[in-house]
């Protein structure tokens, strides 16, 4: 089985309006579900998901290579990283071999300090 290709449609993300395709083998299909949390069969909506959205990076060792990636903020403690990022980079993060886990930043809101 060859490598199945992936049309991820962008709108207003880091990478701007375009549309990427990118081809996976089976082997890095798999790896990248593992990364991901998901079935093999749903990586390609997931990497859809996470383009141009806040992510968490947990890593474990060295910490991955991050010059092009926009990172938020840093839990070095913790060996992990928010960020943003577009397709390419979340491919090349995903396939570092230092990164365990990558998924979606939960939205908070800021709770307002009431004046006691």
């Amino acid at each position: 089985m060859g490598a199945k290709l992936i049309r991820v449609e962008h709108g207003s993300t880091p990478v701007g309006s375009e549309s990427l395709e990118l081809s996976l083998t089976p082997d890095e299909r798999n790896l990248l579900a593992r990364k991901l949390g998901v079935e093999a069969d749903r990586v390609e909506e997931f990497i859809k998901k996470l383009v141009g959205v806040r992510i968490f990076v947990h890593y474990q060792g060295r910490k991955p290579d991050c010059k092009s990636i926009q990172i938020v903020r840093e839990f070095e403690d913790m060996n992990m990283f928010s960020a943003e990022c577009g397709l390419n980079e979340l491919l090349a993060l995903l396939k570092d071999e230092a990164v365990v886990k990558v998924e979606e930043a939960p939205k908070v809101r800021a709770l307002e300090e009431s004046s006691a």
